[in-house]
């Protein structure tokens, strides 16, 4: 946690959005998935040709995204429009709960699972940093496996009914589908069959961390409405509801840091540091934070998606490299847990 910690201080992330320029399509690429029918809905299927050279198509540009960038946009993600706000009112919702009401659902501080529940402005959680995050947050997870975290195990909030709960488990299912079938993609751009990681995924661990950033018209120097970090993820996929681009990535390709654009309809989708060991560090994981500098406030829905707890991952044979540089790895043994995911 230390070296994490010391790490991201010599990235020497500004605390202002005001030098910072907007991205362009070559520091965010989209790749639109609609012609592989992924739809979470459903949809027609297509043939058996049409649809190998559509999944190779999309994997070759998913590879130059994850090898360039380590971020990009997703756009024909079939998604319902309505859905998503309603889990965005849902964050609305709990937000607006009184601070006595919300205390009672405290991450780490009752009977529920470890890194789930409430976390208040100014929390140094997650990542853990010198200066608390200028944020709140109400996070849920799904563990099946040695530890058998289930979603009766959440700190639903009694205040807000099953409307709430109904919500957020409709935008997880929706997202984990989602996620799920992308898989394929992510396995051809690793030089591997489309079925490659059928057995890692049987029951896929996912966390989702909904997060309300007040308006603010300046930061402190080293404050941030999420201090910079990696995600400890196979990927992240997110949403966000913004008026000012909050989201601040690095830039591999210009060195410099980067404001993430808004794109009408589009999904923003990250790789984190199980995928860039799985690719033998041939994939970016990127640095990011947000500043929500402005008059408006910032909600987001993140979606951390990885592998079963204790499926031990290792590096993809097609990934290049050269030899492998780690050993097969489970979530359970990585990073989130230290940081108390």
């Amino acid at each position: 946690e230390r070296a994490l910690q010391a790490q991201a201080a010599a990235w020497a992330a500004p605390s202002s959005s005001s030098h910072v320029p907007l991205a362009s399509e070559d520091d965010i690429p989209t790749l639109d998935f609609a012609a592989l029918c992924l739809e979470v809905g459903g949809g027609a299927a297509p043939s058996a040709g049409s649809g190998q050279t559509a999944l190779r198509g999309l994997a070759g540009e998913l590879l130059e995204a994850c090898r360039g960038v380590g971020f990009h946009f997703v756009t024909g993600h079939g998604i319902p429009e309505a859905l998503i706000e309603r889990a965005v009112q849902a964050a609305d919702a709990f937000v607006a709960l009184p601070i006595d009401v919300k205390n009672k659902y405290l991450m780490d501080a009752g009977t529920y699972p470890g890194g789930t529940g409430f976390l208040p402005v100014h929390n140094k959680k997650l990542p853990k940093r010198p200066k608390g995050n200028v944020c709140q947050a109400f996070i849920v997870k799904r563990e099946l496996g040695p530890r058998n975290i289930s979603l009766d195990d959440m700190p639903w909030p009694a205040e807000l009914g099953q409307d709430f709960r109904k919500a957020v488990e409709e935008y997880a299912a929706a997202v984990e589908a989602l996620s799920s079938r992308m898989l394929p993609a992510y396995a051809v751009a690793l030089g591997e069959d489309t079925d490659y990681f059928g057995a890692a995924f049987k029951s896929p661990l996912w966390r989702l961390r909904m997060s309300k950033f007040p308006a603010v018209p300046k930061y402190e120097e080293g404050q941030y409405g999420i201090a910079p970090h990696v995600d400890t993820s196979f990927f992240t996929v997110l949403h966000r509801t913004e008026k000012q681009p909050g989201l601040v990535v690095w830039s591999a390709r210009t060195q410099r840091w980067v404001r993430v654009p808004a794109k009408s309809g589009a999904l923003l989708v990250n790789t984190g540091e199980i995928l860039r060991q799985v690719s033998n560090d041939t994939f970016l994981s990127t640095r990011h934070y947000v500043l929500n500098e402005g008059a408006n406030e910032r909600v987001s829905l993140a979606f951390f998606f990885n592998a079963t707890a204790d499926f031990k991952l290792a590096v993809a044979p097609g990934a290049g490299g050269g030899n492998a540089k780690y050993p097969p790895t489970s979530y359970l043994d990585g990073q989130g847990v230290v940081q108390g995911e």
